[in-house]
């Protein structure tokens, strides 16, 4: 996820900071991950390898997601560019919203219509 996720998603934070993410080899864990994982331990600053590639380190433990979320199954966050750094030549989904091979979520700024936005966005869509 972008680093800005933890904030948009409201996470509780136990341990650490949501601003973890902007370190693209940091990730957050859920406590349930967390206490799965280290135990009792204090899993901040620690190292894990994720599929035997990525080594990183936790920069934070947030509350497990309620159920009736659609993210209640996330048991780790992970910065975008971790699996997606910038030089492996895909395009960037970021910019380029035609494609539909992930799910991009943003948060509305107060003065902005869900409807309005929508219609920008099918309009860009086809313009890139």
């Amino acid at each position: 996820m972008e680093p800005a996720a933890a904030e948009i998603l409201s996470l509780k934070m136990e341990k650490g900071a949501r601003a973890g993410l902007n370190n693209p080899s940091s990730i957050l864990l859920s406590a349930s991950a967390a206490k799965a994982l280290f135990g009792d331990a204090d899993p901040v600053d620690r190292t894990m390898t994720i599929d035997n590639k990525m080594t990183v380190k936790v920069a934070g433990v947030y509350e497990d997601i309620p159920h009736n979320s659609k993210f209640n199954n996330v048991q780790f966050i992970a910065p975008w560019e971790l699996y997606w750094p910038p030089t492996t030549g895909l395009k960037d989904y970021r910019t380029d919203w035609s494609q539909d091979a992930v799910e991009i979520f943003v948060q509305l700024a107060d003065n902005m219509e869900a409807g309005k936005v929508s219609a920008m966005i099918k309009i860009a869509r086809w313009i890139n």
